[in-house]
């Protein structure tokens, strides 16, 4: 019985150790067959260029040194990005990441379509060495997208010129995007000219924004949110910034008056003179008619001193002064088109007013004293010529004459040809300003930019005249002269003057074809500059 136990009880040992080795074997079994296994598989553009260049696979135990067999690798399926080749390998020889090079499609950074990679280790015994030795061949991994996408190209171009006013603003994508895309989020364009309409096109890869009429002769900047752009996976959760265009970029409209710009050109204008209203001071009505004015603008002068454009009406009662003589407008539509100068004959309110009851309608008596055309200069107190004044009742800017006159700046534009800031302006009273007879306006600086004039297309040079503050100026006979005196940007130069500025220019002889007119740069200032 004693023997029978014993026998029993070895057996049943035996039997144990058998079920415990089983049970070991099954367990390390499972180990061995989970380890040497690629636990992810993901694409990456790591330098955001728009071009993937790295597969990465994280394996599931550390890859302990790694080294690159051609013949190990293959490509199981190209996917969307267009894998050709593998082309190297690297590893840290301290972590799980095998970084795997490869030959991609540029510009292309995800898709529908995953890439996957073989590996055969059929070149040197171990070339990717695991904690637990060789790694073993793996087939057909596929890979997910883990590149960000990027803007491939866009319109208008970056630092576009002569863009038209009805353009609309297309962004390319290098993959698939999320289509919510909404001004404010996802984009911003300043100035900011009005609502957008936006819709994604090829495959959601391009999205077309859809603007109100652009300002003619302006700078546009586009700024997409690379925080708030999204991919349509979802990752990653932004755009990259390094690729053909990062999201930031600006461009220039056409001319104002150009011919390449869209709409209609005011036509058909009529202006009636009605006599003065004697009910406020200096004014005179008319009546206007015309097609396709959105705009007017008259003034007393042919400088067009102090006026501002107005809503078109076709009855208008405007404030002149009360001796004008002269009434003189101009017309523009909705594209910013302008008109021809036209000029109308006044009766003087002075004299059509005098009989007038109102006490309020007397015109202030004319003020002789200041008037310095006799020829002898008379010095004002507080100004000197030379100084940029103006008055704390006016945001205009004077220039002091040496016969102590003044001329104004009719737009910053002008201004910044021949300061760079209005640190220079000094501030005078109102007696002073007065006592500085009005002498006529400030043009651009000669050397600084190119002029156009709103209803021509030809482009000037502006020289130094005789007069320092009256540029001379040269028509250029074509865009391969400008561009051989300024560059390919030569048109970033050209500002638009008004159509009444153009007589006040000193008239020089056109610059030949080809002419070398010797430019000094260091001087020219850009349009979006001023």
């Amino acid at each position: 019985m004693y023997s029978e136990r014993l026998s029993s009880l070895s057996l049943a040992l035996r039997v144990g150790a058998i079920a415990v080795a089983v049970g070991l074997s099954f367990i390390f079994g499972q180990q061995a067959f989970a380890a040497n296994t690629v636990s992810s598989a993901t694409y990456l553009d790591t330098n955001t260029n728009g071009t993937v260049e790295t597969i990465r696979w994280t394996m599931d135990e550390n890859v302990t040194a790694c080294a690159f067999e051609s013949g190990d690798w293959s490509v199981s399926a190209a996917g969307t990005i267009g894998v050709t080749a593998v082309t190297a390998l690297s590893c840290t020889g301290s972590d799980a990441i095998l970084n795997i090079t490869v030959t991609t499609t540029s510009n292309v950074t995800g898709g529908a379509v995953n890439p996957s990679l073989s590996y055969a280790n059929a070149g040197t015994a171990g070339s990717v060495t695991l904690t637990s030795g060789a790694m073993t061949a793996k087939v057909a991994q596929a890979s997910t997208d883990a590149a960000a996408p990027v803007i491939v190209s866009v319109s208008p171009t970056v630092n576009d010129v002569g863009v038209g006013r009805n353009a609309n603003i297309t962004m390319t994508f290098s993959e698939p995007m999320d289509t919510t895309f909404a001004e404010g989020t996802e984009f911003a364009v300043t100035p900011d000219p009005g609502a957008f309409s936006t819709a994604f096109t090829v495959g959601n890869t391009v999205v077309t924004i859809t603007a109100p009429l652009l300002d003619c002769g302006t700078t546009y900047a586009v700024d997409a949110d690379s925080n708030a752009v999204d991919a349509s996976a979802g990752t990653p959760t932004d755009i990259g910034t390094g690729g053909p265009v990062d999201g930031t970029w600006s461009f220039d409209t056409v001319s104002c008056g150009s011919s390449s710009s869209s709409g209609e050109r005011p036509s058909n204008i009529t202006v009636t003179y009605n006599g003065a209203s004697c009910s406020t001071v200096g004014a005179q009505s008319f009546s206007l008619a015309g097609s396709s004015v959105e705009e007017y603008v008259v003034a007393d002068n042919e400088f067009l001193t102090g006026a501002e454009w107005a809503p078109f009406a076709s009855a208008i009662t405007a404030q002149l002064d009360t001796d004008a003589s002269m009434a003189y407008f101009i017309f523009r539509s909705a594209d910013m088109n302008t008109s021809n100068a036209f000029s109308v004959s006044l009766q003087k309110w002075s004299t059509a007013c005098a009989s007038s009851d109102d006490e309020e309608a007397t015109p202030p008596p004319a003020d002789d004293e200041n008037d310095n055309n006799s020829g002898t200069v008379v010095p004002v107190p507080g100004v000197s010529p030379g100084d940029v004044i103006r008055s704390s009742s006016s945001d205009a800017v004077y220039y002091v004459t040496e016969d102590y006159g003044r001329y104004v700046f009719m737009n910053s534009h002008i201004f910044f040809t021949w300061y760079d800031s209005f640190a220079s302006v000094k501030l005078v009273s109102d007696a002073t300003l007065s006592a500085l007879p009005l002498r006529g306006l400030m043009l651009p600086k000669a050397g600084v930019v190119l002029i156009k004039i709103q209803s021509d297309n030809r482009v000037y040079v502006l020289e130094q005249g005789t007069d320092l503050l009256v540029p001379r100026l040269r028509a250029l006979p074509d865009e391969a002269t400008a561009q051989k005196n300024f560059g390919n940007v030569w048109a970033r130069y050209v500002i638009d003057v008004e159509p009444t500025f153009f007589t006040k220019f000193e008239k020089g002889v056109a610059v030949p074809k080809g002419f070398d007119l010797n430019v000094s740069h260091s001087m020219m200032k850009y349009r979006d500059s001023l």
